[in-house]
């Protein structure tokens, strides 16, 4: 690898990569050695250096030596209802009917019938149910709930 790339290296590294039939980065990187002597390069710095200098060889990115024209980028599969002429298909769901309420005792409500505004204070270890009668307005719990939760300090 040079020590430092002078305008003359970049100028002829340039001059190389351009040439349609400049060869392999392994071969610009033995004439650039034989033309600067004492000049070791590299053909990985030949490499970064055609990248830090956005040389191009005419050709779009992408191409590759040896072809013979640029890779298209490949188009992504297209859907039977995006094809045009099809209609797209929509579903038409039903709104969940909401599930009757069940008047229960004190103490008795399952988790999954517990509803906003009812008292959430557990009762038991498993199955789980819940107070469920009517709370406070700012509160989760019933008043008698509310105290027992909410206790001021004593001194």
């Amino acid at each position: 690898m040079p020590t430092a790339w002078t305008p003359e290296m970049v100028e002829r590294l340039t001059q190389l990569c351009l040439m349609q039939d400049a060869g392999s980065y392994a071969e610009i990187a033995a004439v650039l050695s034989q033309e600067f002597t004492g000049e070791p390069f590299s053909k990985n710095s030949c490499i970064g250096q055609v990248h830090r200098l956005r040389i191009t060889n005419g050709h779009p990115p992408g191409f590759k030596r040896g072809e013979s024209k640029p890779k298209q980028p490949k188009s992504k599969p297209v859907k039977a209802d995006e094809r045009p002429g099809r209609k797209r298909k929509t579903l038409e769901r039903a709104a969940p009917t909401p599930l009757p309420v069940q008047k229960h005792k004190s103490g008795t409500v399952p988790l999954i019938e517990l509803r906003h505004g009812d008292c959430h204070w557990p009762y038991g270890n498993r199955p789980f149910l819940f107070c469920g009668d009517p709370a406070r307005d700012a509160s989760q719990y019933c008043p008698m709930h509310h105290a027992l939760a909410y206790t001021k300090p004593q001194r």
